[in-house]
């Protein structure tokens, strides 16, 4: 087939999410202005004037699942009997109704180029997570600042964890691994024990790292084994536990400035 005939599932899923948070709570693009970076243009999806939020929730993510049924005899999906799972829309209905900023990062998992062969999604992540920090973040006025990582997401605010001094303005990262393997904090012991106590990291129930035999590291971050495998049903059914770690760390850090 030809490329004028053709479109990734991808990027269409994405063009109906930005359409749907544009109708939903008038979100929109944030502009790429770096051009190593340039295929996340159109991935960056923003409440409007986030940058002025007291509150602002980073979410770094993997494009949503898409659950099919294919014809039997021939390569197609059954449209009619195919769904998109997105459960991370909770979060974001979650943070915006409590008057928090978002900035919502769908992660690019392969180009529709010949750059492809070249392409490493993980490096990209780290890439992306550095310049939101540099461009947006840093700048902003939230006085808490609060991240979500999905799937590959979860690399890249480990990557930025050691990369900048994010500690004063970060207040609670949640990483939803599912089954995918864990990534550790590298740096020195401070940087580690802010980590375990800012954190939940949650994993799949037959994730392998619960059949090792030694206690997982506190590098790792505070590691809970969900009861679910798929990460559309970790996300759903740690929603109640998730915010309320962010609620309880949003209002402790009230306390304290109100003593």
């Amino acid at each position: 087939m030809g490329s004028l005939c053709t479109e990734r599932l991808d990027n269409i899923i994405r063009t109906y999410q930005t359409k749907k948070l544009f109708e939903k709570w008038k979100m929109i693009v944030l502009p790429i202005i770096k051009e190593s970076i340039s295929f996340f243009e159109n991935q960056i999806i923003c409440t409007r004037d986030f940058y002025k939020a007291e509150t602002l929730v980073v979410i770094v993510h993997d494009a949503p699942d898409v659950i099919g049924y294919p014809h039997a005899s021939i390569n197609k999906i059954n449209i009619c009997s195919s769904f998109l799972i997105d459960s991370l829309n909770l979060y974001i209905e979650w943070a915006i109704k409590n008057q928090y900023g978002v900035l919502d990062v769908n992660i690019v998992s392969c180009l529709d180029t010949l750059n492809n062969e070249s392409y490493n999604v993980a490096s990209a992540t780290q890439e992306v997570c550095i310049y939101i920090w540099d461009n947006h973040l840093e700048a902003a006025d939230a006085k808490n600042i609060i991240f979500i990582g999905v799937g590959q997401g979860c690399q890249g605010f480990i990557h930025l964890m050691e990369y900048r001094d994010i500690y004063d303005r970060v207040d609670a990262i949640v990483q939803f691994y599912g089954d995918n393997s864990l990534k550790a904090i590298s740096s020195n012991d401070e940087i580690v024990d802010w980590y375990f106590k800012h954190s939940l990291v949650l994993t799949s129930n037959n994730h392998p790292i619960w059949n090792l035999p030694k206690r997982i590291k506190r590098k790792f971050g505070r590691v809970i084994r969900s009861d679910s495998n798929e990460i559309n049903e970790i996300l759903e059914n740690s929603f109640n536990k998730v915010s309320a770690f962010f609620q309880d760390i949003l209002e402790s850090n009230i306390a304290v400035v109100d003593n």
